[in-house]
């Protein structure tokens, strides 16, 4: 073959494979996973298992399973489970859609959640059954007012007591990921 003809196939070649190369990145998506299904279970207040994926509602953080709350008067009140279970009335038969880009180090994909075009993480915190990470402030601030949820009496927020827990403690690096 003479070097002519090799030169000739070879920018052939490349610009064959550009050309595809740049059709596959156009054909991408923006790199954002959507989620839909009528079969989801609540796994706690803020989170979520859709097809096989662990998802976590963005911007709320949720009572974990154990934790309890006190009312006005004194009384404790397992307010993670309630979260949990309120969650799980808001999923029943219903089709929800999460759509989110990243995932947290326990891969979970971060998503925002609707039932109807309605978002689930925030009508969770107007509801009081978990506090705003910042997206939602005005709900959490109506849910205050109206002593809805967790604002109907006393609580630990969810960050402060999972960080009290001594034994919920998971080692850093590698040992982390295995506990895990």
């Amino acid at each position: 073959m003479s070097l002519k003809k090799f030169s000739r196939l070879l920018t052939i070649f490349l610009v064959g494979s550009f050309f595809v190369a740049t059709l596959l990145v156009l054909g991408r998506n923006d790199g954002q996973t959507i989620l839909q299904s009528r079969n989801v279970y609540a796994t706690d207040g803020d989170s979520v298992r859709i097809k096989g994926q662990a998802v976590r509602l963005w911007g709320i953080d949720a009572p974990e399973l154990d934790q309890t709350c006190t009312t006005p008067e004194g009384e404790d009140w397992p307010c993670g489970r309630v979260s949990r279970d309120r969650l799980a009335e808001k999923l029943a038969n219903s089709l929800l859609e999460c759509k989110g880009s990243r995932f947290d180090k326990y891969n979970r994909l971060l998503a925002i959640c609707t039932i109807g075009g309605v978002d689930v993480g925030s009508q969770m915190v107007r509801e009081g059954m978990a506090v705003s990470y910042g997206a939602y402030r005005p709900e959490e601030t109506m849910a205050r007012a109206d002593r809805s949820g967790l604002w109907s009496g006393t609580f630990v927020r969810p960050r402060d007591w999972r960080d009290a827990q001594p034994d919920r403690a998971v080692p850093e690096g590698f040992l982390g990921w295995l506990f895990r």
